[in-house]
């Protein structure tokens, strides 16, 4: 797969720079896979990370004032409140566990729970990115300001971790970016596969 994707972008002639800073908008690949895409390339990572990142960087300043207003809208709507409830669904439990553990520690709920969404981005696994995270920041009513800190920071360390690993594996490069394709697909599929049966398992209870 990861190959059929540098192929892709090999044909259209993109230089690695144009394609790094579009995989990190794509909600699949992000940060994390545009990192391991330019590792594949061989040269100029350095330009092409900084390129993914600022265009993340962009990504949430969009999502941290959109996301909260398009949320709310979506509720008014009967297809987009279901869309928008089935989106944030996977994100309802992590988002009560975030703003439960902030009221048990006593701090600042907003720091808390500011913490809790850059941990949750931070982390470079399939689906944490910046979209879930701005989905998840939504949900803990987190202002603009705050969301937007969260975001660049958890994915500005994803970033870091990401390329510490591809940069060991040097030439490896290529299987680490093939193994995320197929995770993040594989999590996306299970997330997506959970949830229909989530649903109408509460339905068939009359929930």
């Amino acid at each position: 797969m990861a190959s059929a994707i540098i192929a892709f972008f090999d044909s259209l002639g993109w230089d690695p720079t144009a394609v790094a800073a579009l995989l990190a908008v794509i909600p699949v690949t992000e940060i994390k896979g545009a990192v391991l895409y330019v590792a594949t390339q061989g040269e100029a990572v350095w330009r092409g990370v900084s390129a993914a990142y600022l265009s993340s960087v962009l990504l949430a300043a969009l999502l941290s004032v959109t996301v909260p207003r398009t949320l709310a809208l979506a509720k008014r709507i009967p297809f987009a409140k279901k869309v928008a409830n089935f989106l944030t669904e996977r994100l309802g439990s992590r988002a009560e566990q975030i703003a439960s553990n902030a009221d048990k520690k006593g701090e600042r709920r907003s720091d808390a729970t500011t913490f809790g969404v850059f941990a949750f981005v931070a982390i470079p696994l399939p689906l944490t990115g910046i979209w879930a995270g701005a989905l998840l920041a939504a949900l803990l009513g987190l202002s603009a300001k705050n969301t937007f800190f969260a975001l660049v920071a958890g994915n500005f360390t994803a970033a870091g971790i990401v390329l510490t690993v591809a940069l060991l594996a040097g030439k490896g490069a290529d299987l680490v970016f093939e193994i995320f394709l197929y995770v993040a697909l594989a999590v996306l599929l299970f997330t997506f596969v959970k949830t229909l049966y989530s649903r109408r398992k509460g339905r068939a209870r009359g929930v």
